[in-house]
């Protein structure tokens, strides 16, 4: 009964130590894809006619030649009446799409955070029983070895080995 408390209060001081700090690491880092589709305008687009007129001897304009430049996204239309001339465009309005790949780095950063270190006096009370725990201690030692027979300690281990 007596080798239970023994290891009982072996395993409670064992178990019962003092705590450490955590390590502070470096933090984790995490990435986030996102491929979203970025709306390009594309800009104004311009045309360019020339026209080459002449009179007749009626006094008739007449169209001699004409020469038009323009980009891909107009539409245009010409014509020539009654001494008018009418040049009209539109423009094809046109978005386009374009995918755009982000990359988002998100990272905890940690805080080392200073703590005030505490040093631990003892106060009177404890000292008091710190001493006495120590002179009870020393006082049974010497109370067990002055009980122990030697000589009859020997014989029994003796008698031990001889089996």
């Amino acid at each position: 009964m007596k080798k239970n408390y023994f290891y009982i209060i072996l395993i409670i001081m064992v178990f019962a130590s003092c705590k450490t700090q955590k390590p502070i690491t470096d933090g984790r880092t995490i990435e986030k894809h996102v491929t979203t589709l970025v709306p390009v305008y594309l800009p104004s687009d311009s045309a360019l006619l020339k026209a080459y007129l002449e009179c007749d001897s009626t006094n008739r304009v007449i169209l001699k030649s004409f020469s038009e430049t323009k980009s891909g996204r107009i539409e245009s239309d010409l014509s020539l009446e009654n001494n008018v001339l009418n040049y009209k465009t539109r423009t094809i309005r046109d978005t386009i799409y374009i995918t755009s790949d982000t990359i988002y780095t998100y990272k905890e950063v940690p805080l080392k955070i200073e703590t005030e270190k505490i040093v631990y006096r003892m106060t009177k009370t404890q000292q008091f029983f710190f001493y006495a725990g120590i002179i009870a201690f020393t006082a049974l030692a010497v109370w067990l070895i002055l009980k122990i027979n030697f000589k009859e300690l020997l014989n029994r281990i003796l008698k031990l080995f001889k089996q």
